[in-house]
């Protein structure tokens, strides 16, 4: 991509059209796609010239500015949810790596637990962030959006810890 931003031309916003069936939605993100890269000036041009009608760039660049708006709006509640997730994650695995290393196991049971948990806990982190950061409040769910956002990922912790206090065995790390 050669040559300074206003020089380029955007792609032509028609091809998007087949990707969904309301064209304004098709042009709204056609708009978020090529903000980064296109001043918005391009891209109304880019769309004028292919047949868009005035009505129809304005609405779509109304709809692009809202969803930008409210991801920056979002961005600090899913920085803090991350945060919180990847902490609790992070205290439970170390809890357990205590329990699991410190117990008087035979034949490395507690080394082959704490494989287990690594992987059970690292996929079980990887879909909680993965939850975390496709979750789309809307601005009217913006004030439980962190709640939102935590619900799966700590039930799925609680599920694993779970798990793994049960297959552990009654008494075997003195918890019961």
């Amino acid at each position: 991509m050669s040559g300074s931003p206003p020089d380029r031309k955007p792609t032509d916003p028609s091809t998007w059209i087949g990707k969904t069936p309301d064209r304004i939605a098709a042009l709204s993100e056609y708009f978020a796609k090529g903000a980064d890269e296109y001043t918005p000036e391009a891209l109304r041009r880019a769309a004028s010239e292919s047949g868009f009608s005035p009505d129809e760039i304005e609405q779509a660049y109304a709809r692009a500015e809202e969803r930008r708006r409210a991801n920056d709006s979002v961005r600090p509640i899913r920085r803090r949810a991350r945060r919180v997730v990847l902490a609790a994650y992070g205290l439970v695995y170390l809890v357990f790596a205590v329990l699991f290393l410190t117990s008087s196991n035979r034949y490395g049971g507690g080394v082959i637990a704490l494989i287990i948990l690594t992987i059970v806990l690292g996929i079980a982190l990887l879909i909680s962030v993965a939850w975390v950061n496709r979750r789309r409040p809307t601005a009217e769910q913006l004030e439980g959006a962190l709640a939102t956002m935590l619900a799966l990922p700590l039930i799925l912790l609680v599920a694993v810890a779970g798990l793994c206090v049960a297959s552990s065995g009654p008494g075997a790390f003195g918890l019961f």
